[in-house]
């Protein structure tokens, strides 16, 4: 037994640290590099070469390194992944304020306020996850019907919010976010229907368009924008906060996580959502809510992995496991939760230097290099991970994204692609589509 916690905390040690470097290095696309280092775990412990305890604890520890150390890239380098699109608004405000060290550490205290509510949620987990799933069966495809019909009455909302205020444009943004949301939503259901990667990818196979149509154009932007270099930041961190307006903040970042962890996939939508309930809060509060959701969805996806007679997998990772064991037993999923805690503590204090050589680093160099070298890498790990279809689906993504981008759309638009295929097989439309198609 001994011999054993020594090796879950080897390998959660080791995880965690591996996961937080390599998430912290400006290419955009780290969840492919966290995602292969998660097929080659579930090869050795397919070999035997891997207890199944010391599987599982790094498994959980990649989850929480990797989400915690990727705010860095987001808000430094201002390059995302699909689940951290909201970062680099707020890093570029916070970057000029010379408050970009003190604003990853509070994405960090965001992480570790939704790690320590996964953790006091778990003892329900086994008993409430279960009886989830004829609630998903039945009714997500309703939900996410109702999430379209309110991203486009927000987009008719804030085009008549502007017209009143004498803002020009109003009506252009309109058009291009119903725009974005079709062709979008014709990509996404093409994709839906008609995966286009192989088969050990297919469970990601909407990333390639995540990150064209988020990621790629924002970067794009940057390289052609040529942001001005950032000034001194200060290491210096003031955790001064409104109780009740953090509480808010993390509660609302959370729940809209876990609510999209257990009902969908799609990293943006919770992204979204959460932005959209922290739109009015200030700075602080909107990097601890993002930073909490961020962590509920990728986190809680690794969790949900070993909750005893859990079958569902959301999230980031849920899919390495999804064709490997399916029954894991409460000592189980008590070694998940040690590695997890164990992870977040290690990562918190990993931030800090991390931060400091990120400033460091970028204000060394010209700041629009980093993200050409991000899309160079992007393409590459598409390529490496997905394939040519893969290129063609970040291609198409990338040209409804920077369609978006430059008729001042919201980003928000773009969630067309997870929201309409579920719209249509809700009204009954999609297979009888699909077949007229040939898809």
């Amino acid at each position: 037994m001994i011999p054993d916690l020594f090796t879950i905390i080897a390998v959660s040690l080791s995880g965690t640290m591996i996961a937080a470097f390599l998430a912290a290095l400006p290419i955009g696309s780290s969840i492919h590099i966290c995602g292969l280092l998660m097929l080659i775990l579930a090869n050795m412990s397919a070999a035997t070469l891997i207890s199944t305890n010391a599987a599982i604890a790094l498994t959980v520890a990649v989850a929480v390194g990797y989400t915690m150390g990727s705010t860095i890239p987001a808000l430094v380098f201002q390059c995302t992944d699909e689940s951290s699109i909201y970062f680099p608004p707020l890093g570029n405000r916070v970057a000029q304020d010379g408050e970009l060290h003190t604003a990853v550490m509070y994405t960090g205290l965001g992480s570790l306020a939704a790690i320590a509510i996964l953790l006091i949620t778990a003892p329900f987990a086994a008993i409430l996850l279960p009886s989830l799933h004829w609630f998903y069966d039945e009714y997500l495809n309703l939900i996410l019907s109702l999430v379209l019909l309110c991203l486009i009455l927000s987009l008719i909302q804030d085009s008549l919010r502007q017209s009143h205020t004498g803002r020009g444009k109003d009506s252009v943004r309109l058009i291009s976010g119903l725009i974005t949301i079709i062709l979008s939503g014709i990509t996404g259901f093409i994709i839906y229907h008609h995966p286009m990667t192989t088969v050990n990818t297919a469970d990601m196979q909407f990333t390639p368009l995540f990150l064209g149509l988020w990621v790629i154009p924002w970067l794009i932007k940057n390289i052609n924008n040529r942001p001005a270099a950032i000034k001194n930041q200060p290491k210096t961190v003031n955790f001064t906060l409104n109780p009740k307006k953090t509480v808010f903040a993390i509660l609302s970042g959370s729940f809209m996580g876990l609510a999209t962890l257990i009902t969908a996939i799609s990293a943006p939508c919770a992204m979204a959502i959460a932005g959209w309930t922290l739109l009015r809060r200030e700075r602080r509060l909107q990097l601890i809510g993002q930073a909490a959701a961020r962590t509920m969805l990728i986190v809680g996806g690794a969790l949900l992995i070993f909750v005893p007679d859990n079958h569902l997998h959301r999230g980031h990772f849920g899919w390495f496991f999804q064709h490997g064991a399916t029954a894991f037993s409460p000592a189980d999923f008590t070694i998940a939760l040690f590695a997890m805690l164990l992870a977040a503590a290690v990562t918190f204090y990993m931030l800090s230097p991390m931060a400091t050589i990120a400033i460091a680093f970028v204000r060394s160099f010209p700041r629009y290099l980093i993200p050409a070298i991000s899309v160079i890498l992007i393409i590459i790990s598409v390529s490496f991970v997905f394939g040519l279809k893969g290129l063609l689906i970040l291609v198409i993504g990338s040209a409804i994204g920077g369609f978006a981008l430059s008729f001042g759309a919201r980003r928000t638009s773009c969630l067309g692609a997870v929201l309409i295929p579920p719209f249509l097989d809700f009204i009954g439309l999609g297979e009888a589509l699909a077949q007229a198609l040939g898809i």
